[in-house]
């Protein structure tokens, strides 16, 4: 009896020792297992944070894009030029060619002639739709001022200095309304000198090319010669 106990006991030993090293076994595995799941949980989280950092960046790079895209794009007849030359701001240095440029926007548009009403320029700012107005458009100011304001943004220049860009026009006290005109000038049209090309906002007309003489006049105001203050 006792010896059949014995040998059953010594045959427990064996199976417990086996069973002891599969439980170690198994919690090693799961402690390895826990510790990967932790490391995967921790590497996606950061990766999240990363990814959103990156999708916050370039969305608003994307915003931007759109936004730059939106106040340079090329509206329907408007010349590949134009889009490029487009890089001044709002009341600030300008060079010769946008104003030109700008000029020929309204004048492919044939916009019409109102001393009331406004228009676009290329980049979406209203301007009124008369010779000061086209001049202000042009020069990219910030609002429409008359011949009677104008000065303020300009200095008087002589015949022999005019360069495309420059304007002429009859401007200052007592020009207001149809008593003033000014225009862009837009080259000589003859080798005296005594005659030039323009790009104008005309009564009757609208936004248009011409060909006026030196020292034209409107009414008693005799048409001098000036330059944007800010031009480059």
């Amino acid at each position: 009896m006792n010896a059949v106990r014995i040998l059953s006991t010594a045959a427990t030993v064996p199976a417990m020792a086996e069973d002891s090293d599969k439980q170690r076994l198994r919690d090693e595995h799961n402690t390895r297992s826990a510790t990967r799941d932790g490391v995967s949980r921790a590497l996606m989280a950061a990766a999240l944070v990363v990814s959103g950092a990156l999708f916050a960046t370039t969305g608003a790079q994307a915003q931007e894009q759109v936004q730059a895209e939106v106040e340079t794009q090329v509206l329907p007849g408007e010349s590949p030029e134009l889009l490029a030359a487009a890089v001044s701001k709002v009341d600030g240095p300008i060079k010769r060619s946008e104003v030109m440029s700008r000029a020929m926007y309204w004048v492919n548009k044939d916009v019409p002639y109102s001393m009331y009403k406004t228009y676009r320029d290329p980049q979406g700012r209203r301007y009124r739709t008369d010779c000061s107005g086209f001049v202000a458009m042009a020069f990219h100011l910030s609002w429409s001022p008359n011949t009677v304001s104008l000065p303020t943004y300009v200095k008087r220049i002589s015949w022999s200095s005019l360069r495309k860009g420059d304007i002429v026009g009859t401007l200052g006290s007592g020009t207001g309304g149809a008593n003033g005109h000014v225009v862009i000038f837009n080259g000589w049209a003859n080798k005296a000198h005594t005659k030039f090309h323009t790009l104008e906002q005309r009564g009757g007309v609208g936004a248009t090319k011409h060909v006026r003489a030196v020292n034209y006049r409107v009414g008693s105001h005799v048409a001098k010669p000036y330059r944007y203050k800010k031009v480059k």
